[in-house]
């Protein structure tokens, strides 16, 4: 099982964008902690299926760069969430990528994100305390387990 297989899966339960946990990957932004620039396997990925892969949910509404970074404003096709991608080239081998949730999704069908988080694939970034200091809201596990996290129903009081 690949972590691109986790779009079909939301797709089939409801709206990417109501899953609270899955709006939590997609969104890691290194600049939250503070820290030089790290990036999430994970999120990369995720971002990458999400905005141009064969599940892809998101429509690409306009684009523009700034200091560096291209920013893409997008639009879900199944709720008409608003979302940002923001996609910054460190040097050839280090890229960060991620979407920000701009407007109010539909009620959530997942459950709040409940750390560590569970990630297939790591953290990668220029200097080691960055990515430490990232890393402890996260734990590498199998991929399967990373999509069963991620797919998780929200519990009925």
């Amino acid at each position: 099982m690949e972590l691109s297989s986790l779009l079909p899966v939301l797709s089939t339960k409801g709206c990417p964008c109501r899953f609270p946990r899955f709006v939590f990957l997609v969104g890691f932004d290194f600049q939250q902690y503070k820290v030089g620039p790290v990036a999430c396997g994970d999120t990369q990925i995720l971002v990458g299926e999400s905005c141009r892969g064969p599940h892809a949910f998101l429509v690409e509404k306009s684009e523009k760069q700034f200091q560096g970074s291209t920013y893409v404003q997008y639009s879900c096709k199944k709720c008409s969430a608003s979302w940002e991608g923001v996609f910054t080239q460190y040097n050839i081998n280090m890229w960060c990528s991620y979407l920000h949730l701009l407007s109010a999704p539909p009620p959530a069908l997942g459950p709040a994100p409940a750390f560590p988080l569970p990630i297939s694939t790591g953290l990668r970034g220029f200097d080691r305390k960055d990515i430490e200091t990232c890393a402890r809201n996260f734990r590498i596990a199998p991929v399967n387990e990373c999509i069963e996290y991620l797919t998780q129903s929200a519990e009925k009081p």
